[in-house]
């Protein structure tokens, strides 16, 4: 049998009967975290948009961000300088506004790169990698006609599905439908609510993705970080009316079984047919909204419907 020599004495120890059960279900049920676990919420943003990195905005600076590839180190100091060239560069012009227009800092620069280094792995045939390695293509902010001069093409290539999503292709589509119906859209909202209602029509990564972000936000009652503008009386009324309705496109899904669901998140269905705000006052919202970052659907959204910055005038 199994025997274990205890250090320091002569006595023999059993050990199978010190075996211990396994914990077979998690602590804190409502954590964000076991929540975001749950839904896989990681995994299925990597599916539906491989390629777009949270905290990306204005895509130049991915331009910049590959004229720096694999010289970090060497170039600190520069960058030190360049992000703020840039931005100087950009204010001159009186284009565009200058708050809010790029990185600001190495720190969120780092973003950019991240996403860059994800383009690069890419095929060479890949569309976004064409149009961003495309040496034709520069930025150091005196170029601030690129913006608009691209917008079309840089779209086109975010949304390809040559080696990155037919998710996000399909996503992209629907922004676009939205578009042309409605004019200027506010954010993702309105096409994750049509995909949940006619789920069956779209690429199960997609569905899914849109089912776990519409479900972590009923769960906690919570507004997107990413959203501009949130805040005030009628914003946060519209929040609660779409939280209802999310909540009963959810409940409607999982009572159809449609393939795809994951069996775990049939555990979730009283939650959030009892309220949408079931967990909401257990965590920090800041803990929320990390995992709702995840999801990456309004950096997706800005970088496809709001690449080009608003005008200085229009501020």
């Amino acid at each position: 049998g199994k025997r274990a020599y205890v250090l320091g004495s002569a006595n023999i120890v059993d050990v199978r009967r010190h075996q211990f059960e396994p914990i077979r279900k998690p602590l804190n049920f409502s954590d964000p975290s076991n929540i975001s676990e749950l839904l896989g919420a990681t995994e299925i943003a990597e599916e539906a948009f491989p390629v777009v990195t949270t905290g990306v905005r204005y895509w130049p600076w991915l331009l910049v961000a590959r004229d720096f590839s694999g010289r970090y180190k060497q170039t600190r100091k520069a960058m030190l300088r360049l992000l703020p060239a840039i931005r100087r560069r950009v204010n001159r012009t009186g284009v565009f506004a200058f708050s809010r227009l790029g990185p600001t800092s190495i720190g969120t620069f780092g973003y950019y790169r991240s996403m860059y280094k994800k383009i690069a792995d890419l095929p060479e045939s890949n569309p976004i990698k064409r149009f961003i390695e495309d040496a034709r293509r520069q930025f150091d902010g005196s170029q601030v006609h690129i913006f608009e001069r691209s917008e079309g093409d840089w779209r086109r290539a975010l949304s390809a599905t040559d080696g990155t999503s037919r998710a996000a292709h399909q996503f992209a589509q629907q922004l676009n439908r939205l578009k042309r119906r409605d004019g200027l859209i506010d954010g993702p909202e309105k096409a994750i609510t049509y995909i949940l209602k006619h789920y069956r029509r779209f690429d199960a990564r997609l569905w899914k993705a849109c089912f776990c972000y519409s479900a972590f936000r009923c769960l906690y009652g919570i507004a997107d970080p990413n959203q501009e503008g949130e805040g005030g009386t009628k914003r946060k009324a519209s929040k609660h009316e779409l939280h209802r309705e999310w909540a009963r496109l959810l409940v409607s899904i999982l009572d159809a079984k449609p393939k795809g669901v994951r069996p775990e998140w049939y555990r979730l269905r009283r939650h959030i047919k009892v309220s949408v705000n079931s967990f909401g006052k257990v965590y920090e919202q800041e803990d929320q909204r990390r995992v709702l970052r995840t999801f990456r659907f309004y950096t997706f959204f800005y970088l496809h419907s709001r690449s080009v910055p608003r005008a200085a005038r229009d501020e």
